[in-house]
């Protein structure tokens, strides 16, 4: 993509006032006439991100297209069209975008920002000088319909972030005691009820409620590709690496990094020619496999939009109980940024397995990626922090 120039520059930061993440695309003037645009891998993560769509898992040819209604806003205010999305059966099925009735408003090597607010697909053109000329006038058609779709986009967070205020006006009991009890009390009290669901908690928020003295946050668990690894379930490294623990069971509880082996031999490695995250043991060698981009959509589909909850805990007559002080929001995480975070040591991996008995079979809670709060503000583009 081109070099913005400074007008255009000036347009994507009137345009970054009303809160709301954008991608960009050019269309060339072969596109406009073929009526067929490349998706970037910022736009195809960008839509990954925003849960409308994942190029990875389509088809290719006319079979797995995808056409989806939109809004393009002009100086005229909204005008209804349609958005496809495809992969064609040539050129290795390189993903493909088109926005209908496009040269209606654009030109060739105009900049076109695109934004989903609600599963609902926008574009705008800030090239156009009329375009410009009202993102900076606070009562024009376009800063109404932005203004609108910024509302709606803060609307659950606003909700959410009332109701935790709510509820933290008083010290909260437990709901368990145990180490999970800070976040199932929380999640008790928003009235969500206990899954072992993967998407994000609340309304497309994930929460992540933790102690004030914990120094690392869980992220996403994740077990490896058992086909690609060594080792072919949890059970298996138990039995290579595990220990008795305190109760007489085989467990291996430890964290694994990539800055140093731990006390069981445990490290991360990269093999950078096929983008995987390996575990690894001196002598045994590799025997665990993750896919880097099975993380990172992990991470996308976890974290689009995250409240941090910081909690105080204290106890009263021998019952803990929770002060929810402080919120950190996050979004946008940056997906280039995940692996420089595992090579610092601010992400880590927990192993949290156990075997019962000798006639059961091993379990894992996990594995669990982690994070220190360092590495949050290196993960996320944007965040804000309330206090409770």
């Amino acid at each position: 993509m081109r070099s913005l120039n400074e007008s255009e520059k000036l347009a994507l930061s009137s345009l970054t006032t009303f809160n709301l993440e954008y991608s960009l695309i050019e269309p060339t003037k072969t596109g406009l006439k073929k009526g067929i645009m490349d998706a970037t891998s910022t736009i195809r993560e960008y839509l990954l991100r925003r849960e409308f769509h994942d190029y990875s898992s389509q088809k290719k040819g006319k079979i797995g297209k995808v056409v989806r209604n939109a809004i393009f806003i002009d100086s005229n205010g909204k005008q209804e069209t349609k958005v496809s999305l495809y992969r064609p059966e040539t050129k290795s099925g390189d993903p493909r975008i088109w926005i209908y009735s496009l040269p209606n408003w654009a030109d060739a090597n105009d900049v076109i920002a695109i934004f989903v607010v609600n599963h609902n697909f926008h574009a705008i053109n800030i090239s156009n000088t009329l375009v410009k000329a009202q993102l900076n006038q606070k009562t024009s058609k376009i800063a109404h319909i932005l203004n609108s779709k910024s509302s709606s986009e803060n609307a659950i967070a606003e909700e959410l972030l009332r109701k935790i205020r709510d509820i933290s006006k008083s010290p909260i009991p437990t709901e368990v005691q145990a180490d999970t009890g800070v976040g199932r009390t929380l999640e008790t009290l928003l009235g969500i009820p206990i899954n072992s669901n993967q998407a994000p908690d609340y309304k497309g928020i994930e929460l992540k409620a933790f102690r004030a003295r914990s120094t690392r946050t869980n992220l996403f668990a994740k077990v490896p590709n058992w086909k690609l690894s060594k080792l072919k379930g949890s059970g298996q490294i138990l039995k290579e690496f595990g220990y008795i623990d305190k109760k007489g069971n085989e467990a291996l509880r430890c964290t694994v990094s990539y800055i140093r082996p731990n006390s069981q031999g445990l490290l991360f490695e990269f093999n950078d020619r096929n983008d995987w995250l390996v575990e690894t043991e001196e002598k045994f060698g590799d025997f665990a496999i993750w896919e880097f981009d099975v993380l990172r959509k992990a991470l996308l589909k976890k974290h689009a939009e995250t409240f941090w909850i910081k909690t105080e805990s204290i106890f009263i007559e021998e019952r803990e109980h929770f002060i929810y002080s402080k919120v950190r929001h996050t979004k946008n995480p940056q997906l280039a940024n995940f692996q420089p975070l595992i090579k610092t040591g601010d992400i880590t991996m927990d192993h949290l397995i156990a075997k019962k008995s000798p006639d059961l079979a091993a379990k894992e809670k996990g594995p669990i990626f982690k994070i220190n709060e360092a590495g949050k503000g290196l993960l996320f583009a944007e965040e804000r922090t309330y206090d409770i």
